[in-house]
């Protein structure tokens, strides 16, 4: 993203950064790591396995994929792909 001034750089909605990849072997594990995504990633960019994680599951590089291509989409369009209205789509 770029700053109001049209010039710099910043970065932003890292906070869900964790080690890759992550195989969810419990129960409680996978608590912890929706509890987490809740807490440190922006819910419209969110991949779907973070709401609901399941054990036996491996969260890796694809839920960062799914959040990559929200920020562009949101880029793009000025909205992320779930704010827009259904006649919209």
């Amino acid at each position: 993203m770029v700053s109001d001034s049209g010039t710099s750089p910043i970065l932003m909605d890292l906070g869900s950064l964790a080690p890759s990849p992550l195989h969810i072997t419990s129960r409680a594990l996978a608590l912890q790591t929706q509890d987490l995504a809740a807490e440190h990633s922006t819910l419209p960019y969110r991949a779907p396995e973070l709401f609901d994680t399941k054990t036996g599951a491996v969260i890796d590089t694809k839920t960062d994929i799914w959040s990559f291509g929200c920020t562009l989409f949101a880029c793009l369009v000025g909205k992320s792909p779930f704010e827009m209205r259904s006649e919209e789509t």
